[in-house]
C-alpha cells in the first residue's frame, strides 16, 4: 500500500451543498469526448494554495466544469468530494482516471477526471485561471489635531478582519510622544498614542494605513 502523503495542497472551495448553475458549455471550455455528453455544469472555483507536483496542481484558482449525458448525473459536490481524495492522496483515487485536459484546455494547467465504466461520457475538467484574482491594497490617511499644551490619546480604531498591513504615524514638530500601542477587542482592533502637543502650539498626528482587501 503506498504511503498516505501529507496534504500539500489546501482546497478552500465554496460550501459544496451551494447550488451550482446548469450552464451550457462556455466558449474555450474542454469538450467531452463523446457526442452523447451534452450536459455541463459550472461549479464553484477552488482554490490550490501550494504547489503539488504529485497530484500535477500548482498554487492558484481553478475553474470546475463537469460533463456527462444528463446533468443530474454528476454533481458538484460530487466532485468536489473526488477532487479533494486526489488532492490529498494521487495513488488512492478510485473509480476514476486522471489525464490530461483535451481541445482547447490542452495547454492549460490541470486534469481532466473521468469516470471508469463510462467511455469518458462522465468526468469533469479541472483548468488553473489564466490570471489569479489579485488582493486590492487600500491606503488611508487620517490627522488629529491635539491642541497647544494638551496631552491626548489618539486612537485609530479598524475591524479584525481588516487589520491594516502597516500603519505609519507622523507627528508634527515639537509633538511629544510619551507611549503607543494596540488594544484588541472581539471584532476591532485600536491603535494608539499618547502624545502631548507644545505650549505654544497645536500639534498633528498622522496615520497612514495600508490593508490588503481580497477581490
Amino acid at each position: 500500500m503506498p504511503a498516505v502523503r501529507s496534504r500539500l495542497a489546501l482546497v478552500a472551495a465554496a460550501v459544496a451543498s451551494c447550488a451550482a448553475l446548469a450552464l451550457p458549455a462556455a466558449a474555450g471550455a474542454s469538450q467531452p469526448p463523446v457526442a452523447r455528453a451534452a450536459a455541463t455544469t459550472t461549479c464553484p472555483h477552488f482554490t490550490v494554495v501550494a504547489n503539488d507536483p504529485l497530484a500535477g496542481f500548482t498554487a492558484g484558482v481553478y475553474h470546475r466544469l463537469n460533463f456527462s449525458p444528463v446533468a443530474s448525473q454528476l454533481t458538484c459536490n460530487q466532485t468536489y468530494d473526488v477532487l479533494r481524495s486526489y488532492l490529498y492522496a494521487p495513488s488512492s483515487l478510485k473509480g476514476w482516471t486522471v489525464g490530461k485536459l483535451v481541445g482547447s484546455l490542452s495547454g492549460a494547467t490541470g486534469k481532466r477526471f473521468t469516470q471508469n465504466g463510462s467511455n469518458g461520457t462522465i468526468g469533469f475538467d479541472v483548468w488553473r485561471l489564466r490570471s489569479d484574482p489579485q488582493p486590492r491594497t487600500v491606503t488611508k490617511t487620517t490627522t488629529t489635531t491635539v491642541p497647544a499644551g494638551k496631552q491626548k490619546i489618539v486612537q485609530l480604531t479598524y475591524p479584525l478582519a481588516q487589520r491594516p498591513s502597516k500603519i505609519n504615524s507622523g507627528y508634527s514638530p515639537g509633538l511629544i510622544v510619551y507611549s503607543s500601542g494596540y488594544t484588541t477587542g472581539t471584532s476591532t482592533e485600536i491603535y494608539w498614542v499618547n502624545v502631548q502637543a507644545p505650549a505654544n502650539a497645536a500639534g498633528k498626528v498622522t496615520f497612514t494605513t495600508t490593508t490588503t482587501l481580497p477581490q
